[in-house]
């Protein structure tokens, strides 16, 4: 089955929603980045901007898709670095160049329930704009996917965090327990958490998310409204995924970092919380385990 559709007429925006600006980084995926301004243009909240940042990509392909998508001048907007500068530095230049009250991002392969942006809008702006909830975040459901004839083909879907009920310091700071393209969250908040670490070549989410939740709560929206596309077939090509081992190796560097800080200051902190919690799957199989000791198999025998 094809993913994409074609790309629908984009409906004014109501002038009295806020605006929010939709990051969206890609370099050489012309393919992609057209399936991802198709889902943009598919949400029922239209005050949204799209500020592509082309990462050392080829200008001309990009602007291409961009004059086919028909998109409004004040909808779109491109940042062509000549050079790449990074997946950090891609999204702080958005953000620098931007003035929205409400920020997201959506990487050139992934995509969007079509309410998305709605019901996380809808949550956003109920909630004060000083309080302590400044993000919220929706479940995610995982696409895996294979390249042919320069399309993608779906092979199936999964949930991706089907746990996720509420975000927490403890288990954020073990492992990412949301993908980039589920949160929206709102600019003041960057005040105190600070902008996308520059240093990092991955993992910058996640390290960006931790920050932020160690400073504000962040509100679960309970359904499956963002899309993780992932293509194991294609590492090392132009149309996969990131590396899984630079991904593991990032972590790890960024855990031990926050441990040093801690011994350091002698005070628990992040890396305490990070070197003693359990993933995902250690505290599910923990879960069977504890199943399978306390069953009463005296009923067998």
């Amino acid at each position: 089955m094809d993913v994409a559709p074609p790309i629908a007429p984009r409906a004014a925006p109501d002038p009295g929603a806020s605006r929010v600006v939709i990051i969206m980084r890609t370099q050489d995926r012309p393919e992609f980045l057209r399936r991802a301004l198709t889902s943009v243009r598919a949400q029922t909240w239209t005050n949204w901007q799209v500020i592509v940042v082309n990462d050392g990509g080829n200008a001309a392909d990009v602007n291409a898709v961009i004059a086919s998508a028909g998109l409004a001048a004040d909808a779109i907007r491109v940042l062509h670095h000549a050079v790449p500068l990074g997946r950090a530095a891609a999204c702080n230049a958005a953000i620098r160049s931007s003035e929205s009250e409400f920020i997201t991002l959506l990487d050139d392969d992934d995509t969007w329930h079509p309410d998305f942006l709605r019901r996380c809008l809808g949550v956003l702006t109920a909630l004060p704009a000083d309080g302590f909830e400044r993000g919220v975040v929706t479940r995610t459901t995982e696409i895996n996917e294979f390249w042919v004839n320069k399309t993608c083909r779906e092979k199936r879907r999964l949930p991706f965090n089907a746990d996720l009920d509420v975000v927490s310091l403890a288990d954020l700071a073990v492992e990412n327990q949301f993908t980039i393209n589920a949160f929206v969250y709102r600019r003041n908040a960057l005040r105190e958490v600070g902008l996308y670490d520059e240093s990092l070549p991955v993992m910058e989410d996640w390290e960006f998310n931790v920050r932020f939740v160690a400073k504000f709560a962040v509100r679960v929206i309970p359904e499956y409204l963002a899309f993780y596309h992932r293509r194991r077939e294609l590492k090392g090509g132009v149309m996969a995924n990131s590396d899984e081992d630079q991904h593991q190796q990032q972590m790890v560097a960024i855990k031990n970092a926050w441990l040093r800080a801690d011994l350091a200051s002698g005070c628990f902190g992040i890396g305490w919380l990070a070197a003693t919690g359990k993933t995902r799957a250690e505290r599910r199989l923990a879960r069977m385990l504890n199943r399978i000791l306390n069953f009463n198999w005296r009923r067998f025998f």
